[in-house]
């Protein structure tokens, strides 16, 4: 694999790591409506290249933010 395609395949595996960590921690709190669904779809079109990793962090961390709001 040339390198700039295993850097770009490492950066999708870091940010999907990420919004699996975020889904695990608002798992936890409990009450979930939208949030597992919403973070699961982002990993999908990050796998499928319909997002970019800092479009979907970004958007993980708002749900997170917005959890921790709430509760």
């Amino acid at each position: 694999m040339p390198e700039t395609l295993t850097k770009k395949y490492s950066v999708i595996e870091e940010t999907k790591r990420k919004i699996l960590a975020i889904r695990d921690e608002i798992a936890l709190v409990g009450g979930n409506d939208f949030e597992i669904p919403t973070l699961n779809t982002l990993v999908e079109l990050l796998e499928k290249g319909k997002c970019s990793p800092e479009h979907a962090i970004k958007e993980a961390r708002n749900i997170l933010s917005s959890k921790q709001d709430y509760h």
